[in-house]
């Protein structure tokens, strides 16, 4: 494996797995968590968090108010030791897209503001672009009636799907597990128009 240093060397992380599929995680010498915790398979000397989930390990110079925007910031900014594994536990816009940058880190620092306009509308229901709310509307069912039939068949969704409290009503998704990120959630919930403030993170 390549090791990087600059944001020029990185190149991605080849390999990505969705915890909620039905099949085994991979093995891995570096996994990175992203959009939720790694729980039991989390190695605190080895893998590394990109989440704004609550509570979360992720160091303070990649924390941002989403996981993608995150990413990007690690992308951004990489360490000079490899990871070989993306992880998410869930599939929603911001799951999707946090490993869509650590996979294809040059399109999406390319398109930084629309991927991390799109994360901030489908997850925190954001004002965004145009570019940005057609991508995430793209990645959210039921808009995207063939990604929502990919989730029931991984397994990803619960058997009765719940809409979240702060969501808009067409975005049909699964609660964030946890009492503190749903409360976190509803305390964030943003006046028509206005954009979220300081992240939900663990401060």
């Amino acid at each position: 494996m390549t090791k990087y240093g600059r944001t020029s060397d990185f190149t991605g992380i080849k390999a990505f797995f969705v915890a909620s599929s039905k099949k085994d995680m991979p093995a891995s010498s570096r996994t990175v968590f992203v959009d939720g915790s790694g729980g039991s398979a989390f190695r605190p000397d080895l893998d590394l968090e990109l989440s704004h989930w609550v509570p979360n390990t992720t160091p303070r110079h990649w924390s941002a108010d989403t996981s993608t925007e995150s990413c990007l910031r690690f992308v951004e900014n990489p360490p000079d030791h490899d990871y070989d594994l993306v992880v998410n536990n869930h599939i929603d816009v911001d799951g999707i897209l946090s490993v869509f940058v650590l996979t294809h880190p040059t399109i999406a620092v390319a398109n930084r503001d629309t991927v991390v306009g799109a994360a901030e509308h489908g997850d925190l229901q954001a004002s965004a672009s145009l570019q940005a709310v057609l991508l995430a509307q793209e990645l959210t069912p039921p808009c995207n009636p063939r990604l929502y039939r990919w989730r029931v068949i991984a397994g990803s969704l619960p058997r009765s799907v719940r809409r979240h409290p702060n969501h808009s009503p067409t975005r049909s998704c699964r609660e964030h597990p946890g009492s503190e990120c749903r409360q976190a959630h509803r305390a964030r919930t943003p006046a028509p128009g206005r954009r979220f403030g300081p992240s939900h993170r663990t401060q």
